[in-house]
């Protein structure tokens, strides 16, 4: 009978954790991963900020110090990058904020439209 109880026990156990796992990657999830590969049109060195452009699509990416660039194979700072540089930017969006995760410069300088 005690046997009983206690597997009766760990499984609410096993199924309580599982709930609480499965509420943490719903909040993750709220977080929707994208990316987009378009041209440098703004950067704002203060507000730490960039804009890409990709046909009518305009966006405005935070960059922070967790964003890694990289440019070949090298990581290069924020500074690097170049308005007409042709970059791939993969980022979260998150509430009204894209954060910039990883950003990978494709071309240098290219002419804008």
């Amino acid at each position: 009978m005690k046997r009983n109880i206690t597997v009766l026990l760990n499984l609410v156990l096993i199924f309580c954790f599982t709930l609480v796992s499965l509420s943490a990657v719903k909040a993750t999830a709220a977080k929707k991963r994208k990316q987009i590969t378009g041209i440098v049109t703004e950067i704002n060195t203060e507000d730490n900020t960039i804009t890409v452009k990709k046909k009518d699509k305009v966006i405005t990416l935070n960059v922070g110090e967790k964003t890694g660039i990289i440019q070949c194979t090298e990581k290069v700072t924020f500074t690097k990058i170049g308005i007409g540089d042709k970059i791939t930017i993969k980022y979260l969006k998150d509430n009204d904020k894209n954060v910039a995760r990883r950003i990978i410069i494709k071309e240098k300088l290219r002419k804008l439209d």
